[in-house]
């Protein structure tokens, strides 16, 4: 999984964590702490922390892991997203996940993954956030790309159009006062999206996000974001707009038809270099081969100057014009095709380097990330 680079320009209480900051899996076991039941049935067992049981590792990340959880009042099964020890130690960070999470209680659409709730136990800040059953589409272009099979243009519009709307939406979005926000994602890429077995397709992790009156800021001279979906404007160190994320969007919309982006390269620099000149000549006979009917809205996308781009709603209308009657069907049955071929998603009872230190029954701060 790529993740955002910085770049120049609950009964018995869990056992407690070694010296070096982990205990295995098998030690909570042996513990004897309780386990839980599932929706689906299983009894795993669990690790307390504070008002959730943690069952598995769902991912992890530069600031941040991801944990299944389980709401043990309504049985629920959540993603809780916590700071990592380190990340908590630094102001900065935690101002970005403060940040992160007044963003979450104001987003609300179907193609966005939703916070539920805030807090911190021990010192370390958590968001708490619905569950997506499925996989990231970055996973799913390279485990399809291994077997030599492309996504079809017609899945691909259709997942760029629920993209889209999710993007038109947050460019849109206002604060508690009515405010414009000013919203720009500065990270969109497949990683960053998550497609469901139910066929749901969700836009995630808003934490380099810029809008008007965040706290966290980035630092002179650095960049947030990955590297080859950045927009030159980013690269180059000016303002922002929602056209920054239309041109990551022409960039993902390649990544699923070739399986990487069209600015990949060896080299940070060489990256940077592509971006900026908004240069896809090297991959345009590939997009055109792959994406005929969706080449025109990439090259629309990609331009190297924001004002010549479309924006997120000029890019629904597109998409809408050009989806069939019934896409969300056919979305469904390719999920259901494609999905039970995949590799099974991160699940209960999945701890692949042990439970770091902190995931205990401790003090709970409720609704809030401490300074």
């Amino acid at each position: 999984m790529d993740e955002p680079q910085d770049i120049p320009t609950s009964a018995g209480a869990a056992p407690e964590a070694s010296e070096a900051g982990f205990f295995r899996w098998s030690d909570a076991v042996t513990a004897g702490h309780r386990a839980v039941r599932l929706s689906d049935g299983r009894e795993v067992p669990s690790v307390r922390f504070g008002d959730y049981d943690l069952v598995g590792l769902l991912g992890s990340g530069g600031m941040a892991r991801v944990y299944l959880a389980r709401d043990p009042g309504t049985g629920r099964e959540l993603a809780l997203k916590v700071l990592s020890e380190e990340a908590s130690r630094d102001s900065a960070r935690r101002a970005m996940f403060r940040d992160e999470a007044r963003l979450g209680r104001l987003l609300s659409h179907r193609h966005v993954v939703r916070l539920l709730d805030v807090g911190a136990v021990g010192g370390r800040p958590y968001l708490v956030l619905e569950r997506v059953r499925g996989w990231d589409l970055g996973c799913v272009v390279r485990e399809l790309g291994t077997r030599g099979v492309r996504l079809t243009e017609s899945i691909i519009a259709s997942l760029g159009l629920r993209v889209a709307r999710a993007l038109a939406y947050a460019h849109g979005l206002t604060d508690e006062r009515g405010r414009h926000l000013g919203l720009v994602h500065r990270d969109l890429k497949p990683g960053n999206v998550m497609v469901g077995e139910d066929g749901a397709v969700k836009v995630l992790d808003f934490g380099v996000a810029t809008f008007a009156d965040r706290e966290a800021s980035t630092g002179e001279g650095w960049v947030k974001g990955t590297a080859p979906y950045l927009s030159p404007e980013q690269v180059l160190g000016y303002p922002l707009s929602g056209r920054s994320d239309v041109f990551a969007f022409g960039a993902l919309l390649v990544a699923l038809g070739l399986g990487r982006s069209p600015f990949a390269r060896k080299t940070l620099e060489e990256v940077g270099a592509a971006v900026v000149a908004a240069d896809l000549s090297r991959e345009w006979e590939a997009i055109s081969d792959a994406l005929p009917g969706l080449a025109g809205l990439v090259l629309e996308c990609c331009q190297p100057v924001p004002s010549e781009r479309p924006t997120a709603s000029e890019l629904v209308a597109a998409l809408e014009a050009r989806t069939p009657a019934g896409d969300e069907a056919a979305l469904e049955e390719w999920i259901g095709d494609v999905g039970p071929t995949l590799w099974p998603y991160p699940e209960a009872g999945d701890w692949p380097d042990g439970v770091p230190e902190g995931m205990r029954r401790t003090q709970v701060q409720r609704g809030l990330t401490p300074r």
